[in-house]
Formats: C-alpha cells, structure tokens, sequence
C-alpha cells in the first residue's frame, strides 16, 4: 500500500482533506485514484518530520479516495475517508513511492456488555453536551443536533475524531483493539471538557466601560 508519514493521526471514518505537490505522492495518489485502490496514512514517529523521510508509527489507516482536483502549480487536492486501521509489517525498497507491506488490525470480539452499553450511553451523552455547549452562544444557530453512531466502535473512533487530543493520545486510541477501553479513554476527556466549557462560559467578560477605571491604552 502507498503511506503517507504525516504529523497528524487519521482515524476510521473521519473525512480527510489534503494538498499534494511533491512528484512521488502525485503519482502514488493519482495511480490510488485511477485504479481505486485505497492509500495508507500513519504518523511520523518524531513531530515535524518530512513525509516519506520520517519512520511511520507502526498502526496507521487505510483512506478510500473519493475525489482529486487539480489546484494549480502542479497541486492535487485530495478528499478522502478513513476506512479501516492497518499494522506495518514491512517498508519496501526501491519504489517510486512509500510503499508498506500492511496486515489488517481489527478489535476483538465485540460483546455488548452492561459495561460497554454503559460506557457508550455516556460517551454518547457527554459527546452531545460538549458539542451543543460549544455552539449555545451563537446566534445564528438556533437549534444543534448531534446525530452520533451506534455501533460502540464507531461511536469511540467518531468521538476521538472530534476531541482536541494530542498526537500521542490519539495513536493510542487507534492502536486499541478494545471498544470499551477507547470508550472510557475517551469518557474521562469528555468530562474534563465538558467541566472546562462551562467554566468558560461562567466566566464573566468585561465591558471596555468596566475596564475603563483601571487600564488606559498607551
């Protein structure tokens, strides 16, 4: 499969939207769009690293290209999904691109524990909460819905997709085979985000009126 070694973790299911300009991934995504075959993208072991220079994380996902627009200059811009997790079994040589030996890497059995059931009930109500609290004060909206999975790995990898978590978080989520461990992962940030966003809005903004007392421009 091509890979892309980039600074950033791409889960199942999330939209992914890109710029291509080097020679090498202008070929590999226009040979992936005519022949329909899917493109692999993993994490750069070290942060800011160069694509295709950089060692890849080990666990990356596979992306179904879905359109390619020529931008300009020479550029592709390419939209994607994430489509299913891959483990690396070997990088080739000698390509004219990045190219990995992959394996599939599924979750285990999925059993719908009370554990699991529960975990994904208030995933799923946390995750309503944090995104409705985010869009309360905007007025041009007057009604959000948050139209969330219900099958409980979906659900987890959806979730991780939209929380502001660091790079290293994030791979270890994708690198999980369990549901309800992703799931209570994810519950704990969600109640700490949920708590940071309405402290935010308890917090009361001062009028340049109230500030005039005490601060004056230079």
């Amino acid at each position: 499969m091509p890979l892309f070694v980039v600074d950033t973790v791409l889960f199942p299911y999330a939209p992914v939207q890109f710029r291509i300009l080097e020679e090498r991934y202008l070929r590999a995504v226009r040979e992936c769009g005519e022949n329909g075959t899917p493109l692999g993208v993993a994490l750069a072991r070290e942060a800011g690293a160069a694509q295709g220079e950089a060692e890849p994380r080990l666990v990356g996902t596979r992306v179904r290209i879905l359109n390619l627009y020529e931008v300009g200059d020479g550029c592709l811009e390419v939209h994607g999904l994430g489509e299913a997790r891959f483990r690396i079994r070997r990088l080739e040589e000698g390509a004219p691109y990045p190219v990995a030996l992959v394996e599939p890497l599924e979750d285990d059995d999925l059993e719908w524990t009370p554990r699991l059931y529960a975990l994904s009930e208030r995933a799923r109500e946390l995750c309503s909460e944090y995104v409705q609290t985010l869009f309360q004060d905007r007025a041009w909206i007057r009604e959000v819905r948050v139209a969330l999975p219900e099958d409980a790995a979906q659900l987890s990898f959806t979730i991780a997709n939209l929380m502001p978590l660091g790079n290293d978080v994030k791979q270890g989520l994708l690198e999980c085979t369990d549901p309800a461990e992703r799931l209570r992962v994810l519950v704990g940030f969600l109640e700490r985000e949920c708590d940071a966003v309405r402290d935010l809005r308890h917090l009361h903004r001062l009028s340049p009126r109230e500030l005039s007392d005490w601060i004056r421009p230079n």
